[in-house]
């Protein structure tokens, strides 16, 4: 995956990773249960039939719309959506991607963290971080966390392609060096 072309990774519908990423809180009954890998029956505690549904609909709406190049109405949906549901990393990812595509590279990088934060592993929010690092010219900020990545997902099939971005990202950052100190 080129970070110059379609430079974000989503995934497929997931519901169940979408039903869990979006529980409210990590109260003292949910944190417990998390730690025994318990996060089936977290699934029924955290959210309604109707809530799960409503963040299946938006994250697949949203979904259709940055696939038709349409980030600006994306993002109007997920703000409001987000307000509802705030602990919901997909909802975040989903952001992140939304602002990635209109060219708002730091504030992607801080709804990808966001996601990370509320749902890990998530290895797409960790691969689209770098994305928004070098597409944002900050090629340095982007290695690693395609390291992370490689790192936690050494038989991802886009392995190699990730790794010919660390090498590019090396590349430009040393590029723009040696013009620095030339300018000099």
């Amino acid at each position: 995956m080129s970070a110059r072309k379609n430079s974000h990774k989503s995934h497929g519908n997931r519901s169940i990773f979408l039903a869990v990423s979006a529980m409210l809180s990590l109260s003292s009954v949910v944190a417990p249960a998390i730690a025994n890998g318990n996060q089936d029956k977290l699934l029924l505690a955290a959210y309604s039939q109707s809530d799960e549904e409503a963040i299946e609909r938006t994250y697949n709406k949203v979904n259709q719309l940055l696939k038709a190049r349409r980030a600006q109405e994306a993002k109007e949906i997920l703000l409001p959506a987000l307000a509802r549901y705030p602990q919901c990393a997909e909802l975040h990812f989903q952001l992140g991607n939304a602002l990635l595509d209109t060219e708002q590279y730091q504030k992607a990088v801080d709804e990808y963290q966001q996601a990370l934060r509320l749902k890990t592993p998530f290895p797409e929010a960790v691969l689209n971080i770098g994305y928004a690092y070098v597409n944002g010219g900050a090629e340095l900020m982007s290695i690693p966390w395609f390291h992370r990545y490689l790192r936690e997902n050494p038989n991802a099939p886009d392995a190699k392609d990730v790794q010919a971005e660390v090498l590019m990202a090396h590349a430009k950052a040393q590029m723009k060096e040696r013009r620095f100190f030339d300018a000099k």
